[in-house]
């Protein structure tokens, strides 16, 4: 927080510290002298986490599509279909994010 008095600008105690790099802080961030910034995931833990949205979503369409010629209820088939579509879409959207994560990491090579 800084606050102005004139034309001189004076920093709060809690800002004008130099804080040091912490290990242990909430929400994976870094404090690096007085200015925050967020902590660098490596690319490994980038395609992990895209695999496993890309799974999910996928077993989530899966089971929709497999409720969806069960149900007889026209409401609820409906909805199972939509549900399955929707699915399809953000499991394809998170097939881009993996390509494009392994074609950066070919790169980076």
């Amino acid at each position: 927080m800084v606050k102005k008095r004139g034309k001189r600008r004076v920093e709060s105690s809690v800002r004008s510290r130099k804080v040091r790099h912490v290990r242990h802080v909430k929400h994976s961030k870094i404090f690096h002298e007085g200015i925050q910034f967020d902590s660098v995931r490596s690319t490994s833990k980038k395609i992990r986490l895209a695999l496993k949205s890309l799974f999910a979503f996928l077993f989530l369409s899966i089971i929709s599509l497999i409720v969806y010629g069960l149900v007889e209820t026209e409401i609820l088939s409906d909805f199972f279909f939509l549900v399955s579509v929707f699915s399809i879409f953000i499991a394809l959207a998170f097939l881009v994010v993996l390509l494009i994560l392994l074609i950066l990491r070919g790169m980076k090579k």
